[in-house]
């Protein structure tokens, strides 16, 4: 692992005493494979924030977890009004589970919520904005399955593009949308070259399930329905909503952009393959030189998708990694294309497909959107500079696996 590359790096911290989240509080709904990591980079962010976790069930097998985030980070249970009483029976060999309010009772005093469930609760969060005042609480980041809540924030892409003093209800994108639009906004120089994209097609194998659940695990390959007759997949239209908000909504004129899905039997990690037509002679050195330059992606030589995640677990980083997709580097080629049935003449363009691999971490790419997008409510001024610092503080972001 080499050290990690801050996606600001331009922000000036120096001389600046970055706020420690006193006074502020805050809600993770949900204590799953986003949540709790969301939950540990806001307290690394606000040491003396309030901050709560909300959980649904009461089962026995979550008490050691909920102890360890009370204990050692200081962040306090939340649970349903109607089933407090279960949560405080639950036990398991002497523990339990740590002192609770309920979800209403925090949901009246926090200053920001992050959902991480993507249930489908948009009802109840409308009645929260509607009685809340907006400098009470700021705003609402959701999960992208919760579905046409508000516009998507993606931090290193779009998130200085989107002003949370206007918008209260945020959509956090999914992990393979995060990986298609590094890539693409890493190839296009931050967004610069966007016009010489052609097109861009995206195949998607997902993990089954997330490593921590248990049941509903699909035994075969199953396809993710097709959505649009353009885009196909959810990936391919929330990554282009993305792209065209960090452009300032300027639409890029060439820019076509589909995705596919398919989940496969295995918990670990997403795969994408990808084939992006651009405009020009490129060589795999200047796709590798783009990549390289955007923090947000990393490179390995491995083959496996074992390896690269036996790599996280080794490093530390529970399985989870960080950066928003991990490139093969020996997975990418790039050949000259003019074009099916077009015939060179001087009036076609210099076309070249690239055609590369990537596996997406566990859920690490969604974590940073959150914990970006949570600070950008409380701090819209100073939230690039306190992301960076927990970025480089905690080693998130690597260049190589």
């Amino acid at each position: 692992m080499s050290p990690n590359r801050n996606v600001n790096s331009t922000a000036d911290r120096a001389g600046r005493k970055l706020p420690d989240g006193d006074g502020f509080s805050v809600m993770v709904i949900g204590t799953g494979a986003v949540a709790i990591p969301t939950a540990m980079l806001l307290r690394a962010a606000m040491p003396k924030a309030e901050l709560f976790i909300a959980k649904r069930a009461w089962r026995p097998e979550n008490i050691g977890r909920m102890l360890r985030l009370h204990e050692q980070y200081g962040i306090k249970l939340a649970v349903q009004g109607e089933v407090k009483e279960r949560f405080r029976e639950a036990s398991f060999h002497g523990f339990r589970y740590p002192e609770a309010i309920t979800v209403e009772e925090a949901a009246r005093k926090v200053n920001c919520i992050v959902d991480c469930t993507g249930l489908d609760i948009k009802a109840w969060y409308e009645d929260l904005l509607a009685e809340r005042s907006r400098e009470d609480l700021r705003g609402i980041a959701a999960e992208g399955g919760i579905g046409e809540f508000g516009p998507q924030l993606m931090y290193g892409v779009n998130d200085t593009a989107v002003d949370l003093t206007m918008e209260r209800r945020i959509e956090i994108p999914s992990c393979n949308t995060h990986a298609i639009t590094a890539l693409l906004w890493g190839l296009t120089d931050g967004g610069k070259d966007i016009d010489r994209v052609h097109q861009a097609i995206v195949y998607i194998d997902r993990r089954n399930q997330d490593k921590g659940k248990e049941g509903g695990v699909i035994q075969t390959p199953t396809y993710e329905p097709l959505i649009d007759a353009d885009c196909g997949t959810h990936q391919a239209m929330d990554s282009y909503e993305i792209l065209v908000s960090a452009l300032g909504g300027r639409v890029p004129p060439n820019l076509r952009l589909v995705s596919h899905a398919v989940k496969v039997p295995q918990p670990f990690m997403h795969a994408n393959y990808c084939v992006i037509t651009v405009e020009g002679k490129w060589t795999k050195d200047m796709v590798h030189a783009r990549l390289d330059a955007c923090p947000l992606l990393a490179f390995t030589d491995y083959k496996s998708m074992g390896q690269v995640y036996d790599e996280f677990c080794t490093y530390s980083f529970a399985s989870r990694g960080y950066d928003y997709a991990v490139v093969l580097e020996g997975q990418t080629q790039v050949v000259p294309w003019t074009g099916i049935g077009v015939m060179p003449s001087p009036d076609t363009p210099d076309l070249s497909t690239i055609m590369l691999s990537t596996l997406v971490p566990q859920e690490g790419n969604a974590v940073l959107s959150n914990l970006a997008c949570a600070l950008k409510f409380l701090y819209p001024e100073d939230y690039a500079a306190i992301v960076d610092e927990v970025i480089e503080k905690r080693h998130l972001l690597t260049a190589i696996v």
